[in-house]
């Protein structure tokens, strides 16, 4: 194929696809990335033979040009509203592509009514100093003109972190073969959770890519990606309109399954900041005013035309010009060149729906004093200080502390309780729960007394701990010898063999508890309720295991309590101590 003779007429056969990003906070659709499909049709055998023929023809950026004014009038067509955005691949080997295209595609999205922040621009991974050099000119143009930037398939190369700090993008898209079966990689979902802290504290939104279960889409949320992409939601289409702009079950499905979520939104709202906050686009002149009106600011969030944050400025960065004789004069004169966006620094960012503890492990890592500006579906919503942000935590502390169980520290019957309400909502999700009950403990602790009571109960919660706390459960004491456990997205045999584990765990090491003439001949010697005397075996603990299946249906939480009633009996009349049982209706 040699498009230095083919007609331009035939690059109408080209078409795109277009395969959405949706938030995993909400499941709102916020944006839609760009794929040129049909490019057999012009005699290309893949996408990279195409652009490579174009380029060698000498006709990159005239090809270019043509298939955006294509992408973003179908994009804009669409109607998908002032906060989505377009991502479109950036081919940067004609560096002259990156510079004489770029006011025309600010023309073209103006024509269309849309901003220049409505198009990302993706950059892939490339390896090879001048392969980085093109990028970096790249990124600077575009972001002088006001596109956002994304760094693709981050982590197929070896390419390491230099682009997420020299390109400073506005989205890293993580390639799917770093998440791919960290469900069951402790290692590398850690690693994951890391960089997904250092990307936040950066203040760069997170994709993850690729996504194709309901397993790798709870790991995704789990270390705490923003937007996702993949076949689990919706395949490449090329029509625009048939794509979902919310996804209701995408919030729900990979939930952490850790109660108060919602309670620390509420601490959120009530102790989020909203300083005055500017436009990229503001005069310099009123930049200075902003500050003069508002004497005790140190800083104002900056935003671009659709509420985006883009990061601070700080007073402190403009006080060269600030106490210059004509500085203010020369900064509000915009053949000076300088604008606002030249003095916007980088400002760690966060949803409103995420952890608190999330929240503070991004700040904690970010050497930047002034806070974390707090979004909702990218936009902004308002700013959490220092000072903000401990008495999130404090407060949170303080209600998690009210509901625990005073004795062993586990959540307690509030969160229990809570917790269940967000499985039985959440009919997509794949759950085991588990109700532990001891066998015989009320002889023993009528014979050695409640301080051995708790002691047995204290053991029981250290062993949960020990052997259940993982990031896929949740555990709680319902009260007495009572206790509570759930599993998210683990396999069947993986649940009855840690919760076999706990059972066995617990009747070896409550042996100790007995006396050694109990121990020998292996049961106590007690009244019965009836006031009979006779022995009762060692204590063990029964479990009855409920099964969540996905696609069940409305249960209430009153309804699954009695139905735990029924399977904790069963449980205890079984010979092995245990029931294993499944709601599918």
């Amino acid at each position: 194929m040699d498009l230095a003779v083919l007609e331009l007429a035939r690059l109408d056969d080209l078409e795109y696809a277009f395969q959405p990003l949706y938030s995993l906070h909400s499941g709102a659709c916020l944006g839609v990335e760009a794929l040129l499909r049909r490019y057999r049709a012009v005699g290309a055998a893949t996408i990279g033979d195409f652009f490579d023929s174009a380029l060698h023809g000498g006709r990159l950026a005239e090809v270019d040009m043509i298939l955006r004014d294509k992408a973003i009038r179908r994009f804009a067509a669409a109607g998908f509203g002032p906060t989505a955005r377009l991502f479109f691949n950036l081919d940067t080997r004609d560096l002259g592509l990156c510079t004489s295209l770029a006011e025309a595609t600010e023309d073209l999205l103006r024509a269309q009514g849309l901003s220049p922040a409505a198009m990302v621009f993706e950059l892939a991974e490339q390896s090879g100093l001048f392969a980085q050099l093109r990028e970096l000119e790249a990124s600077a143009e575009c972001r002088s003109r006001g596109f956002a930037l994304a760094i693709d398939d981050f982590g197929r190369t070896a390419g390491g972190i230099r682009p997420l700090y020299e390109q400073r993008p506005d989205f890293v898209k993580i390639d799917r073969s770093l998440f791919a079966g960290t469900q069951v990689d402790d290692r590398r979902r850690s690693v994951l959770s890391q960089l997904v802290v250092m990307a936040h504290t950066l203040g760069i939104t997170v994709v993850a890519e690729g996504v194709e279960s309901d397993r790798e889409l709870a790991v995704c949320k789990e270390i705490g990606c923003d937007l996702a992409q993949g076949y689990l939601f919706c395949r490449p289409t090329e029509t625009l309109e048939g794509i979902p702009r919310k996804l209701d079950h995408v919030s729900e499905l990979g939930r952490r399954g850790q109660p108060g979520r919602r309670t620390d939104r509420l601490f959120i709202d009530e102790h989020m900041e909203t300083p005055p906050v500017l436009t990229a686009g503001e005069n310099m002149r009123m930049v200075f005013e902003t500050f003069r009106a508002h004497k005790h600011l140190n800083f104002c969030p900056v935003v671009d035309d659709a509420g985006r944050p883009l990061g601070i400025l700080r007073e402190t960065d403009l006080k060269d010009y600030t106490y210059s004789t004509y500085g203010r004069d020369l900064m509000a004169n915009r053949a000076f060149g300088k604008t606002l966006r030249d003095f916007v620094s980088p400002c760690p960012i966060a949803d409103i729906n995420s952890a608190a503890e999330s929240i503070l492990a991004t700040f904690s890592q970010n050497e930047t004093p002034e806070g974390i500006l707090i979004t909702e579906d990218s936009i902004y919503r308002g700013f959490l200080s220092t000072g903000a942000l401990l008495r999130v935590i404090n407060e949170k502390n303080l209600a998690q502390a009210r509901d625990q169980n005073p004795l062993t520290r586990l959540p307690g019957n509030a969160s229990i309780q809570d917790f269940l309400a967000e499985c039985l909502h959440d009919r997509t999700a794949d759950r085991y729960l588990v109700y532990f009950d001891f066998d015989n403990f009320k002889p023993f602790n009528d014979t050695f007394g409640f301080r051995q009571g708790d002691r047995a109960i204290l053991l029981f919660a250290d062993l949960m701990r020990q052997i259940l706390d993982t990031d896929d459960t949740f555990l709680g004491h319902v009260g007495g010898d009572d206790f509570f456990a759930a599993f998210r997205n683990v396999a069947a045999e993986q649940v009855l063999g840690r919760v076999g584990a706990v059972r066995t765990a617990f009747a070896r090491d409550v042996e100790s508890f007995y006396r050694p003439e109990d121990r020998a001949q292996g049961g106590l010697v007690a009244r019965d309720r009836q006031g009979a005397w006779r022995t009762f075996p060692l204590l063990s603990a029964s479990a009855a295991v409920l099964h969540l299946m996905p696609g069940r249906g409305d249960v209430t939480v009153d309804e699954m309590v009695q139905y735990f009633g029924t399977l904790k009996k069963e449980a205890k009349a079984s010979a092995d101590g245990l029931c294993y049982s499944c709601l599918v209706t």
